[in-house]
């Protein structure tokens, strides 16, 4: 790597940040602000998917797509760079910026200043900008990237609507108490009915054979998972309440 290690800080940074990018191929998102517009320092736990894979990539410090992959010598630079928001700068909507474009050009070029274009990867941009423009449905199948994603906006509203639901609705105290209470009965009348499946129905007692078998255990779990909310809770009384007739 001792060409590349002539190459000046600014040049290798830019260079590894474009890559990275074109490796997430994702819509930028943004980053974390204060109230008063300002970045938030440390801000990791409010990255979006894309910034949290794009950190892990810049703290590994490597890159497999790149001709040079260790890049931990610019670590510091291309760090700066993306911090604390880590959005991908070189991109908008998902394909790459007027400004990463020209870059990229000039990177291809860069035996015009004496450089060897290779050492920037000059035959791989090509391939790479293909991925963020995908001719066809099959191309959009291969693709190992996301293709289409939410806006940043939107990727933040849906996320608010997850976080109210889930605590509001899908985690509420009434909804784990109503979830633990079906999940005791329906394991009751599982039990139960794998320990003796004479008290299965006919057509499902035949299939069982003897109670505590593996065979017993598949039948009888076909019975229960067949059960809608309302039948387990009648067939849990008929096999536990003596007031109730089988």
């Amino acid at each position: 790597m001792a060409n590349a290690r002539t190459h000046t800080i600014p040049a290798i940074a830019a260079f590894v940040a474009i890559a990275a990018v074109m490796a997430i191929a994702a819509i930028a998102p943004r980053p974390a602000l204060a109230d008063d517009g300002t970045p938030i320092p440390d801000a990791t736990a409010t990255l979006t998917p894309q910034g949290q894979e794009l950190q892990a990539l810049v703290n590994a410090g490597a890159l497999a797509d790149l001709h040079w992959p260790n890049f931990s010598d610019y670590h510091g630079q291309v760090t700066m760079f993306y911090a604390p928001g880590y959005a991908l700068a070189w991109s908008d909507g998902g394909k790459p910026t007027p400004q990463a474009l020209a870059v990229i050009e000039a990177l291809k070029h860069a035996d015009l200043k004496g450089l060897d274009p290779e050492d920037y990867d000059a035959s791989r941009w090509d391939a790479r900008l293909a991925k963020l423009a995908p001719k066809d449905p099959d191309a959009i199948r291969r693709s190992r990237s996301r293709v289409v994603v939410f806006s940043p906006a939107m990727t933040d509203a849906n996320q608010a609507i997850k976080d109210f639901l889930h605590s509001r609705m899908y985690r509420h105290w009434r909804v784990n108490r109503m979830s633990a209470k079906a999940r005791r009965l329906t394991e009751e009348v599982y039990r139960i009915l794998h320990a003796d499946p004479s008290l299965l129905p006919d057509d499902w007692r035949a299939r069982a054979g003897e109670g505590g078998t593996h065979r017993a255990a598949i039948v009888v779990g076909d019975y229960v998972a067949g059960m809608t909310d309302r039948y387990a809770m009648d067939e849990h009384r008929r096999l536990t309440d003596i007031a109730v007739n089988g």
